[in-house]
């Protein structure tokens, strides 16, 4: 099991890793938010993920009555 989350724990932080570095050549290459946003606006992607943003809302909605304050 030790290895298991060392395993698990050595991939998240690669992969945050080569994120960080995909950010850095981004943003070197004269890249901003405003562009990537503006380009993935109208994507079947950008419109499931706020299709699935929507239910996980309505899902903490209707959970909200019975989570712990």
């Amino acid at each position: 099991m030790k290895k298991t989350w060392r395993f698990v724990i050595t991939l998240v932080l690669i992969l945050v890793l080569l994120g960080g570095i995909a950010i850095g050549v981004g943003f070197l290459t004269g890249s901003s938010l405003e562009k990537v946003y503006n380009g993935l606006a109208g994507s079947p992607v950008f419109t499931f993920i706020n299709t699935m943003i929507g239910y996980w809302n309505q899902l903490i909605d209707w959970l909200n009555p019975y989570l712990p304050v």
